[in-house]
């Protein structure tokens, strides 16, 4: 929960209801870690996956389009990039 709430700078109780709600919808699961109970990770599920899945298609219909053909290394790499873009953007906030 701290690294989503860290990733969309909110406060981790409301990235916490968030994600009960989504798993209340079938979307999320949590799971201990074994060394620690207190600890929990948060996964996809199936109907998740099939969820986002339908909100990428939504907000960016060519987005498949755009990447037919693209290899898995070309994927990686832009990924990567835009990883390092986006570090940037969060040392240099003003």
């Amino acid at each position: 929960m701290t690294a989503i709430a860290a990733t969309v700078e909110v406060k981790q109780p409301a990235v916490s209801k968030m994600v009960s709600k989504f798993e209340g919808m079938g979307w999320a699961r949590f799971e201990a870690m074994q060394n620690d109970a207190s600890t929990k990770h948060v996964f996809l599920t199936q109907a998740g996956q099939a969820h986002l899945l339908d909100v990428q298609r939504a907000l960016l219909p060519d987005y498949m389009a755009m990447m037919d053909g693209w290899r898995d290394e070309d994927i990686a790499s832009l990924t990567a990039q835009l990883f390092r873009l986006v570090d940037w953007f969060d040392k240099n906030r003003l």
